[in-house]
């Protein structure tokens, strides 16, 4: 089985959605974490999404996975970052002069509800990925 480390740029710049296994220790770093290629999911499976970071002031464009249980509303998962070249877990290094960014997910899915609030933010989401993951 591959590990959320193993994912390559074109992987996520493609859209792709995988299903991961979360460890027994989580001691274990998170980039670490086992994954694996489906092509349908259920409501109680956890999904990594790709997903774009965008600068608010910057407009610097990031490549980041999201880890959640797909059918949890409340909670909207643990993101890891790609920078030069290795995967790392997002927020565990304190960065002052962090800027805020905008997120948008490549391919939510339908039975994810986390994306609908007063509208269905799918949409928006897919349609803002496809615009700006050729940047990355």
């Amino acid at each position: 089985m591959r590990k959320i480390k193993d994912i390559t740029l074109e992987e996520i710049k493609s859209g792709k959605n995988w299903k991961y296994y979360p460890p027994i220790d989580f001691s274990i770093p998170m980039e670490e974490w086992e994954i694996e290629d489906v092509d349908s999911f259920e409501e109680s499976d956890h999904i990594v999404y790709s997903v774009i970071l965008v600068g608010r002031d910057s407009n610097k464009i990031e490549a980041a996975v999201c880890l959640k249980v797909v059918g949890d509303y409340d909670y909207g998962g643990d993101f890891c970052i790609y920078e030069n070249g290795e995967w790392y877990q997002a927020g565990l290094k304190l960065d002052p002069n962090a800027e805020l960014v905008d997120e948008y997910f490549a391919n939510p899915l339908e039975q994810d509800n986390s994306f609908y609030a007063d509208w269905d933010y799918r949409g928006d989401h897919r349609e803002n990925f496809k615009r700006l993951s050729s940047n990355l």
